[in-house]
């Protein structure tokens, strides 16, 4: 910028500058980040220059990217109990060991504490294995008794 062409040959015309300027103050262009004015520059062959050239000239002429406010999505709370056992969770873990046996583990878990109300490992999914742990969680609901873990091995 204002230097000598002959001793600095690789720096960008006036007219490129201003090509450049206009390009990182357009309103349409406004929320965009340099990285994607720069690379829609280089693809319709308006003004290829690399990317740090872009950062570069934008820092010289004080132009300075705004943020979207709110841009990144707000994190959604998922499902939440208010009191215990107001809320389980069934779910079906599969799980592969270093010799290759495939073990699926089954569990339903009190939303409200996190406590394991019943746990079941086997090796195939089963809806008759599902209706057992949530019957066993019925007794452990029922009964105030301690979960019943069962480690029994479906046989196919």
């Amino acid at each position: 910028m204002n230097t000598c062409n002959r001793i600095y040959p690789t720096q960008l015309s006036s007219i490129e500058i201003k090509l450049l300027k206009d390009k990182l103050i357009d309103p349409v262009n406004r929320y965009w980040p340099t990285s994607s004015i720069a690379f829609e520059s280089l693809k319709d062959g308006s003004l290829p220059l690399s990317l740090n050239t872009w950062y570069k000239y934008a820092k010289r002429l004080g132009i300075v990217r705004l943020s979207p406010n709110g841009r990144r999505k707000k994190r959604v709370e998922g499902i939440r109990a208010i009191r215990p056992n107001q809320i389980w969770h069934a779910d079906i873990t599969r799980f592969i060991t270093v010799d290759n046996q495939v073990s699926y583990i089954y569990l339903v878990v009190d939303n409200f504490s996190r406590k394991i109300l019943s746990a079941f490992v086997a090796n195939k999914v089963s809806a008759l294995i599902r209706r057992l742990t949530v019957g066993e969680a019925l007794k452990t609901f029922r009964g105030g008794e301690e979960p019943i873990v069962a480690d029994y091995r479906w046989r196919s």
